[in-house]
């Protein structure tokens, strides 16, 4: 197949996701030999295609793919641990997330993958507090935010989830 040809069977499959077309945008994606395309861009694409379709497996294949010829992304070892997470695959989830940390060590994104890992294994409130409020110390996101005003609330500090709900408005 030739390059233009995988680059367009690329672009129909993501514009096929985009409209909720899994099983089209699947068709797509199974005719392509995923390991002759070498732009990383197209090689995640084609794993959040598969993620979307709930075709996980094969989502973290294509971005272990990725990951041998870019093993430096953080975006990847991001991704990468994240379906992990999914597919309950913990131990490899903290060894992307290790991975992501020595090489981003300052990326606000490693306590987002800390708080999944953490709530997959299961952790106490109190950890999962802890985690969200260093995030909010060093990256202020809404959706975070939000999810620690809740965990203050299950815990009764109320005070802390009015102010912080406050901050959120």
């Amino acid at each position: 197949m030739e390059k233009m040809d995988y680059r367009t069977r690329i672009e129909e499959m993501k514009s096929l996701v985009s409209k909720n077309k899994f099983a089209d945008a699947m068709n797509i994606a199974d005719t392509i030999n995923w390991r002759k395309v070498h732009n990383i861009n197209d090689l995640i694409s084609g794993s959040e295609s598969y993620e979307a379709a709930g075709r996980v497996e094969e989502a973290r294949d294509l971005l272990l793919v990725a990951h041998d010829r870019s093993p430096i992304g953080r975006m990847i070892l991001y991704k990468l641990c994240m379906i992990s997470i999914k597919l309950k695959e913990l131990e490899d989830a903290q060894e992307y997330y290790n991975e992501f940390v020595q090489i981003a060590p300052h990326d606000s994104l490693k306590y987002i993958l800390k708080y999944n890992i953490s709530v997959a294994k299961g952790a106490d409130t109190a950890t999962l507090i802890k985690i969200l409020e260093q995030l909010k110390d060093n990256d202020f996101i809404e959706e975070w935010a939000y999810e620690l005003a809740y965990l203050y609330h299950k815990t009764n500090q109320g005070d802390k989830c009015i102010e912080l709900c406050n901050e959120i408005i």
